[in-house]
């Protein structure tokens, strides 16, 4: 990361009393990605192509307040390096500010919600690759990513299925309480949105220990007027409810097992629909290099208190890295998702996999990837 004085903008309208540091950061990150969807039927497709995973520039910086409290502020965009064809804006990624004290810290703006903070302190964030459940670049291409995803398509004829990895909401105040012997606990309120058709909003907390050993962590989610995990309402009455349990272990340098479990539990219209999922995933470095292997399941749901077969998921993924120098990582990484009957999920959640294609029930998906990433 650089740090850059941007004295000539500010000297071009006002000389400000102090200057501020702004950091500037982020990374780009792309690979050839190879993919192959098969049901036995017209929707079956392989093909190969060049992807982004997830890059990102960002902007911030902080100022330390006369009373000593500490203001933080950031601004993060997506920017995609490969799959020319997607679009984004300003500050489409974590937009925040945060002021920081004795008391703890609050967190206005857009941003990870708690239960996707809880999953990511056990499954790695985008920049980590030492978290036990992360195959590829980001929780999202990870067995947490299929882990937390809801059948919504088959339990609620949806559009598409729920994913829950890491959602962030767009309009939320956050608190989390100083550290305490190792616990530390958050609470979030989402605004949502208010019509005269619905009141769509919610409510999160989460309690988590760490150690030098392990950490462990637990969340509680809940949206109102909408069966979606963030943002969106659907019909009033409808919900989406969220419990997320996990834990990592570091029983040597560099070694982190994983495991999660996750829990949806829905209503759309006169439907209500549960479903269980769970992952554990082991990653090693060793210098320059590393590797993991990760397993997820997706059980059956229960649809109006009837249990619905063959409408679940598994998927197995492993991954190798090599550190080219301090910022620069080559990798490679494959998986396998394998559908019931009645499930359409696909373990890489947030990746450009099924742009203009159906992942049909039933189907199997085989991906393969080599890529780059080079941070700044």
């Amino acid at each position: 990361m650089k740090k850059i004085l941007f004295a000539t903008v500010a000297s071009a309208f006002v000389m400000p009393v102090a200057m501020a540091d702004v950091t500037v950061y982020g990374f780009a990150a792309t690979g050839v990605e190879y993919s192959k969807i098969s049901d036995n039927g017209p929707n079956d497709l392989t093909r190969a192509r060049l992807v982004d995973y997830d890059s990102r520039i960002g902007f911030k910086g902080a100022d330390k307040l006369d009373n000593g409290m500490q203001l933080y502020w950031q601004v993060e965009n997506k920017y995609y390096t490969g799959s020319g064809d997607k679009t984004g804006y300003f500050g489409d990624r974590d937009t925040l500010v945060k002021l920081k004290g004795n008391f703890g810290e609050i967190l206005v703006g857009k941003f990870y919600d708690v239960a996707g903070q809880t999953i990511t302190n056990v499954a790695g964030a985008q920049d980590s690759w030492t978290p036990g459940l992360t195959y590829s670049l980001g929780t999202g291409n990870s067995a947490a990513g299929l882990a937390t995803t809801f059948n919504a398509k088959h339990a609620f004829g949806a559009a598409s299925n729920v994913f829950n990895g890491a959602p962030r909401v767009n309009n939320a105040i956050q608190y989390s309480t100083p550290n305490i012997q190792g616990f530390k606990g958050k609470v979030l309120y989402d605004f949502g949105a208010k019509t005269s058709a619905y009141n769509h909003n919610g409510m999160q907390a989460s309690l988590g220990y760490k150690s030098k050993l392990f950490n462990l962590g637990g969340a509680y989610k809940q949206v109102n007027d909408s069966y979606l995990s963030a943002n969106s309402a659907t019909a009033a009455e409808d919900y989406y409810k969220n419990y997320v349990i996990g834990g990592n272990i570091q029983p040597i340098d560099k070694l982190n097992i994983s495991a999660l479990w996750n829990r949806v539990k829905a209503r759309s219209g006169s439907d209500e629909a549960k479903q269980d999922g769970w992952a554990i995933g082991v990653n090693y470095a060793m210098g320059k290099h590393g590797m993991g292997v990760h397993y997820a399941k997706v059980g059956d749901y229960t649809k109006n208190g009837n249990k619905v077969g063959d409408s679940g998921a598994y998927g197995v993924a492993a991954h190798y890295f090599y550190f080219m120098s301090k910022q620069t990582r080559a990798f490679v990484a494959a998986s396998l998702t394998r559908n019931d009957k009645n499930a359409g999920l696909q373990m890489q959640a947030s990746t450009s996999l099924t742009s203009g294609i159906t992942v049909a029930n039933g189907s199997k998906t085989t991906l393969a990837t080599a890529g780059i990433r080079t941070d700044f």
